[in-house]
This record gives structure tokens, sequence and C-alpha cells, in this order.
């Protein structure tokens, strides 16, 4: 028998919330920090190398095409360091640990902060969400309950992973809604388990002559 569901919460989330590693990064290095165990240039490197990543994975959207050229960018310097160090056109016998320090109750601040915005995002979320029905989309908003509302039938709902990071964090991804007589389409970015939500909107709308694009 298949699933009845008769409607779908569709929330998406600011970018930040890909941030949320770096609370368990930053508890770790706190850890290791306050028990003494390993070098604070080391720990303070890995902190660093961490956040760095993640504000990438931020700032840009990291496609397949991209991916792919930046492993191999990667791959190549890789090989190419390998190669002159080996013929000894170069000496590559460099210290990669960065000159810097932090002790245990910077990584603890970061990561209590980190926690406390997150939360507030999440809390956000409950009062800024999309509701489908069979019959319409609701765009519920605010404290006080405002309610937009468009009809659900002949509505064209697309989905997007085009960046890699961000599925690989958060399983999610981007839904573009346009409903019929809207001429400008409605996004979500950063909708988490989008797969489950795209199924669990298929299933609502299946009763309807409705156009599903992936």
């Amino acid at each position: 028998m298949s699933e009845s569901i008769e409607k779908v919460t569709i929330r998406g989330y600011p970018k930040v919330v890909f941030f949320y590693p770096l609370v368990f990064i930053s508890l770790i290095s706190a850890f290791l920090e306050w028990r003494n165990l390993g070098s604070s240039e080391a720990i303070a490197t890995f902190w660093l190398i961490s956040f760095l990543a993640l504000l990438f994975v931020v700032a840009f959207e990291f496609t397949r095409g991209i991916l792919i050229a930046l492993l191999s960018l990667i791959f190549a310097t890789a090989v190419l360091i390998l190669y002159l160090t080996e013929t000894g056109v170069i000496d590559f016998n460099i210290d990669l640990t960065i000159p810097a320090v932090a002790d245990a109750s910077f990584y603890l601040t970061i990561a209590l902060i980190l926690i406390l915005v997150l939360f507030l995002t999440w809390v956000g979320a409950r009062f800024n969400y999309w509701e489908l029905t069979h019959q319409e989309l609701l765009h519920k908003k605010g404290f006080l309950g405002d309610v937009d509302r468009w009809p659900a039938p002949n509505m064209v709902v697309q989905k997007s992973l085009e960046d890699i990071f961000e599925f690989l964090l958060l399983r999610s991804g981007r839904f573009i809604l346009i409903p019929a007589g809207k001429k400008e389409a409605i996004v979500i970015d950063a909708v988490p388990k989008i797969n489950d939500v795209e199924r669990r909107i298929k299933t609502v709308l299946e009763k309807l002559a409705v156009k599903v694009e992936e």
C-alpha cells in the first residue's frame, strides 16, 4: 500500500548551518588543549584548516565540474612537487604547521557561540517555512503566523543538487517551486534531507496533475 501523506513541510536554512562540524572540532580541540594532548600549534593548524574549508563551502558553490577540476589541480600539484623533490630540484622539507596557538577557552567559546547561532537558526526556521498540501502551497512566516497561499495544481517542482559539499554535510539541496500563474519562481535553499522531502512532495501531489522535474 502506498504511503498516505496529507502535507509536507519544507524548511530552508541559511548557509551558516554548514558550520556545524566546527562545533565538534572546537570541542575536540578544547579537550585536547585542556588535557595537554598534542602540540598547541598542531591543534590550531587543524582548527584553522577546518574553519577555512567550511568557509569555502559556505562562500562558493562546488559543482561536480568544479570539484573534479579542483581535485585534478591538487593531484597534479602534488605529483609535480613529488617529482621536483625526488629529482633534487627543490627541497620540500617544510614545516606546514601554522605558527599560531589558542587555549581551551578560545575553542570552547567558539563552540558555544556556534551552538547559540545554530539554535537561533533552528528556532527561526520554525517560524518561516513552506507547507504543501494536495490543494495549495502555503508560506508561513513570522511570529504572528502570516500566510501566503498559492494553488498546488499544475505547479512545477524542481530539485537542484549542484553543490556536492552541501549535500554531503546535510544531504541538502535547493527546491525551485513555480505555482501556476506565478511568474517568479520560489527558491528554497539548503533544504536538509532533500531526497526524503522530494519523495514526500511527490506522494502529496500524486493525486494532482503536477509536473515534477529533477
